[in-house]
Parts: structure tokens; sequence; C-alpha cells
């Protein structure tokens, strides 16, 4: 349907009635007082029409039968006239009293028809006044547009089918009367378009601006309650906050804790250059007046009595009472920055502790290093009587003790620099491209021996589609030797230590070590790699060791950027997995 509007308010350019039903219906519910008065305005045009024609039957006929017959045809046309009146009046529903409407109009258009064919009064007088009754029916009945058209249309018709039947009338007569009736009902199309127009122009006007009133207030009642809440928040936050003019910088309102804070800044004089921010006073002001906002400024707050605090400054603009402001609002991190400053403090202290422990490890280092390679250099000599026999066999047994003693002590002073390194971040790769086949076999060859004489079988397998790998050769070596030190500590005669090697799926090159040993019960597994921890059992008390290597040997893979698994289970053997990132296989 062709509207003027495509909204709630659209109206109908054929119809001139609402195009939305639930608007149309909204506005004759709406506008019912008037409708009724407009039933009431047509029921006294029909009144004094009734009066009028009486009278001149009356005169014109004399009383008598023809008379008495028009005067009941004219009550009856009331009485259609006055039913819609009545149902409307007595809370019908809308299309009841439509109803009612089309079929009164239709009754006045037979009883006037009827009435003007027996009087006879002329052709022409009959259609003037048939045409005034149509004109009528399109103005003042307030029927729906399609119910209005159907009565004038109807009226026409009977008025015409009465005057054919009833009259004799020539065939320029009939095209004079069938011309007047149809222009008529064009004009009353026309008009009551209009009126139905500018009807609902004016209630859509009303409706708008009263709409626009209903929502302009529920805005300011809104505003009203923001500004009201707004100041509630603002007095009972427990941090400082300030409003100041964004015209002048003068003071507006302060919450209670900005007067505990600053003193009282009831003056009428306080403005937001007069903020004690100390060195940051200046950039406070750039910043709210250049753009209007302020985050995170941190500034040591001058405070009465010779107090300074540091304190978190924040701003933005806003509007207060109408009035464009600053509200600033200040966060006293005093005993976060006295944190800060602690913790800072004992960072320096325990770098500068860290440091003395190095530079005396590495002092104690030298100093017993030399002592140490003097009595292993020595005692090897008396093992091996390379100058002769030392006689007794027990000086032998005495000197090799020695030996292994001084050995495991430069083990363990090894083990301290390096951890003294790991912790300093001292610990650099020297990274070279090495064959890992033969880092594994060159292990072997250290280990192979001593596995021997414990009794224990030793295999190795590399693939040898293996690529190279990129990492720091002596410390690979190392990592291997520390695996392969505790699976020879930890398995018992008769038991098996078998090393693999190759490329994973993933292009990762691993190492497998895996062992038939006593292995570590689940509740241990988190232990085994902290320094200086060490499974209780009757196996390791018969064992010497630190602790110290597999968390040597943890930090040692993770310098490479690689991964350390352990699996095991109590007499069920241990395996560890030793990944190298993809990025370190060389393509």
């Amino acid at each position: 349907m062709d509207t003027l509007h495509d909204n709630e308010f659209a109206i109908s350019r054929l119809t001139g009635e609402f195009a939305n039903p639930a608007t149309e219906t909204r506005f004759r519910i709406e506008t019912r007082e008037e409708w009724l008065g407009q039933l009431q305005v047509s029921l006294v045009v029909g009144a004094a029409f009734y009066l009028m024609f009486a009278i001149t039957d009356l005169l014109y006929l004399g009383y008598g039968d023809v008379f008495l017959i028009l005067l009941s045809a004219r009550a009856i046309a009331a009485a259609a006239i006055l039913t819609p009146l009545v149902l409307a009046r007595s809370g019908f529903s809308f299309p009841v009293v439509d109803r009612s409407l089309l079929v009164g109009a239709i009754i006045i258009g037979l009883i006037y028809g009827f009435i003007i064919v027996v009087r006879d009064e002329g052709t022409v007088f009959h259609a003037l006044t048939l045409m005034m009754i149509v004109i009528v029916v399109y103005l003042f009945v307030p029927n729906r547009y399609f119910f209005t058209v159907a009565s004038g249309i109807g009226i026409s018709i009977a008025y015409f089918v009465l005057s054919v039947v009833w009259l004799p009338l020539t065939s320029r007569n009939l095209t004079s009367i069938v011309l007047l009736l149809l222009l008529c009902n064009v004009l009353g199309v026309i008009m009551g378009q209009r009126i139905r127009r500018m009807r609902r122009g004016e209630y859509t006007q009303n409706r708008v601006l009263r709409r626009e009133m209903e929502e302009r207030i529920k805005m300011e009642i809104a505003a009203q309650h923001g500004e009201e809440n707004f100041r509630r928040l603002f007095d009972a936050t427990p941090f400082p906050l300030m409003l100041f003019q964004t015209s002048d910088g003068k003071l507006v309102r302060a919450n209670r804790a900005a007067d505990d804070l600053l003193g009282s800044l009831s003056s009428a004089h306080f403005a937001l250059k007069d903020l004690p921010a100390g060195d940051k006073s200046d950039a406070l002001l750039s910043a709210m007046n250049n753009k209007g906002q302020l985050a995170g400024l941190e500034a040591k707050i001058d405070l009465p009595g010779a107090r300074i605090r540091d304190a978190l400054l924040s701003g933005n603009t806003v509007v207060y009472d109408g009035i464009p402001c600053y509200l600033i609002g200040a966060t006293d991190i005093s005993e976060r920055k006295k944190s800060e400053e602690e913790l800072r403090q004992a960072k320096t202290e325990a770098e500068f502790a860290s440091t003395a422990k190095s530079q005396f490890l590495a002092h104690m280092s030298h100093e017993l290093r030399t002592p140490l390679n003097s009595v292993i250099g020595f005692s090897d000599i008396l093992t091996n009587e390379i100058f002769g026999s030392l006689g007794d066999a027990r000086y032998k047994d005495y000197s090799r003790d020695i030996n292994e003693s001084g050995r495991h002590l430069l083990s363990l002073i090894n083990d301290i620099l390096d951890i003294s390194r790991i912790e300093a971040g001292a610990s650099d790769l020297s990274e070279s491209n090495i064959d890992i086949g033969k880092a594994i076999d060159d292990c072997g060859r250290l280990i192979r021996e001593r596995a021997q004489s414990c009794g224990i079988i030793y295999k190795e397998h590399v693939d040898e589609a293996t690529p190279k790998l990129l990492a720091d050769e002596r410390r690979v070596k190392q990592i291997l030797l520390n695996i392969l030190g505790n699976a020879i500590k930890f398995t018992p005669r008769g038991g098996e230590i078998a090393v693999t090697g190759g490329l994973s799926p993933d292009g990762r090159i691993t190492i497998e070590i895996r062992d038939s040993g006593i292995g570590i019960d689940e509740k241990d597994m988190a232990r085994i790699i902290q320094p200086f921890a060490q499974v209780g059992n009757v196996m390791t008390k018969s064992h010497d060791g630190t602790g110290l290597g597999l968390w040597l040997t943890k930090n040692l893979v993770d310098l490479h950027g690689g991964e350390l698994n352990i699996g095991s289970a109590r007499n069920k053997g241990t395996t560890v997995t030793v990944t190298f990132p993809a990025e370190r296989t060389v393509k």
C-alpha cells in the first residue's frame, strides 16, 4: 500500500486512515468522544431536516395519509441515525457500530429516495436532495473509509433504481442523475479523505509532541536521579574526589576523603592549580586543560603538617549541575611505594649476596682444586706404585680411598660451581652441529667399564638417519653422564641399561635412557629434580651423592630449550627422556 510515511503513523493515500491497523484502532479509541460528538452532530442535522421536511410536508400536502406515511418514514430515518449513537454510548465495539452506521446510511438513502418519489417534486430537486444526503454521509458520518464509500454508493444505486422504477424519466434525465450521483460520490470520497487525513495528521502531531514531552520529562527525571546518585556516590567514595570548573579551575565540590587528605577545601579560592601535586602539578594542569582526561599520574602530595604522601592521580571531564567540570581522583599509594622500595632493596641485597657467593665459590674452587689435584695425582702414583712397591697392601688400599675421595670432592665442587653459574645466569652455551650418535658413544665408553664392574648390561642404539643437533657438546655429554651415572647407581647387579636416540615424527631429536633399577615412588617424583634432594631408601643410602645431578641436568636441558621427562615406578625401573626442540635439528 502506498503510504506517506513508512512508520507507525503512516497514512494511506487511498483511505486517509492510518496504514497500521493498531495505530488506527488506537486513534479511534483515543478520539472516541470526538467521534461520538460527530455522530451527535449528524443526529442534530438529521433532526433539523426531519423537522423542516415535516413542516414542508404539512404545508405542501396537508394533514392526511400521505403526510403520515412521510412522517413515519422520516421517523425511521431518524431511528437509523440514532441507533449507532446508542450502540456507541452503550460500549459496543467499533465493528458493530461501523456496521450499524453502514446499515443506517443505506436505510436513510432508501427512505429519502422513497420520499422524493412519493412527493414527485421534479427530477432536479430529487437529485439535489439525494446529492446532499450522500455528501452528508461522506462528511459527517464517522465510519471507516470502505464502509462510508459503500454507504454512498449504496444510497446512489438505491435512488437510481427507485427513480427508474417509479418516475417517468427520459434518457437525458437518467444521464443527468448518473452524472450528479457520480460527481457527489467523487467529491465525497475526496473531501472525506482530506478530512480523515487532516484529523489523523493533527492526532499524529499531538501524539509525537506528547511523546517527545514525555521522553523529555523522563530524561529530566533520570538526569535528576543520576545527579542525585552521583552526589551520593561522590560523597560516599572512600578515596579523595574533587570537582573543578573547566572554565576557571575553581573547586565546585570535594568529598570527605579529600578533606581528610588535603585539609579543609571549603575555601572559595581553592582551584585546580592549587592542588599540591609537587613537580607533577604542571603535568596535571596540562593533561586536563589539553585532553580533558588524566590516567595514572604518580605524584607526591604535599600535605599540611609537612607530610608527603604518594598518590596516583586520575581525571576526566564530566557535567555536574549543568556545568562542565574536571573530576579528579587521588589514590593513596604510599604503602605500595613503600613495599616496592622494600622489595627493591631486598632484591639489591639478594643480588649482592648472590654475587658475593659466586665470588666466594669461584675463589674457593681455585683454592680447593689446586691441593685436590695434587692429592688426586699423588694418590694415583701411590695406587699404581709407579715409583716402586709400597710394601704393605694396606697402603695401596688407603691411597685408593684417598684418590676416590678426592675425585668425589672435586666432582662436588664442580657441581656447586655449575649451580652458581646457572643461578647467576652466566652459563652460556658454546653451540655447534654435533653428531648425537657419537656423543652417546663417547659417554658409553666412559661408563661401560663401570657398568660391567657392577654386573650391569649396557646397550645403546642410535638411528643412523638421525640428523645433527645444534647444541653445546660438552653440556650434552654432561646431561648424558649425569643420567647414566644415576642409572648405574640405582640398578642392581644383573640389571640392564639401554640408551636409544633418534628423530621423532614432529622433527625433534630425542634421547631415551631406560634402566631396570629400583625405580621411584610416584610421591617422590616431584622431589628428585630439586637441588640436594634424595629419595630415602636402603639403596640410596648405600651410594654417595649430593642430590644435584638431576637438578643440574634439568637446568642444562632447559638452557637448550628442551624437555626432561622422567617415568618410573617402584621396582619397575626408570625411563628418562631428553627431547630437544625442533629448531635445534639441523636440516
